[in-house]
């Protein structure tokens, strides 16, 4: 099978094998002639191609992204959120000095990411000085 073999053509071939499998197991349990047995253990060996090339070929858009809450009282969240969500930081002396990784990061003093749909209120509230985190 060549390796520019598109997912919806793979997809199709994997489910034609998996319906002719079907079909001579059938075959295998009326009648077990060594043929009907042979032709059963091609059709799975076939059948095994298709479903490699699929797994393996499974995009990173198909995992989960990362999800990362990096700073002080920050909060992500990798979905959608549909509630409220605060935060309250007192006491950061300074700008916190951690970096946006890949994916979904709130990576600041009372940073909010949403990876999905933001439906409710969202407030935060950073105060720098002295105190403590909160």
């Amino acid at each position: 099978m060549s390796t520019r073999l598109g997912r919806g053509t793979a997809m199709i071939m994997a489910g034609v094998i998996a319906a002719a499998t079907g079909l001579v197991t059938n075959m295998v349990t009326d009648d077990p002639s060594g043929a009907w047995w042979a032709a059963l253990a091609i059709l799975i060996l076939f059948g095994v191609v298709p479903q490699i090339y699929l797994h393996s070929s499974a995009s990173s858009g198909d995992r989960p992204p990362v999800v990362q809450a990096a700073g002080t009282g920050s909060v992500a969240v990798g979905g959608s959120s549909y509630e409220r969500i605060s935060t309250n930081v007192v006491g950061i002396a300074g700008v916190e000095g951690q970096t946006a990784g890949r994916g979904i990061s709130a990576s600041g003093a009372g940073a909010v990411a949403v990876g999905g749909e933001a439906t409710g209120i969202i407030e935060t509230d950073v105060a720098h000085g002295s105190g403590s985190a909160s």
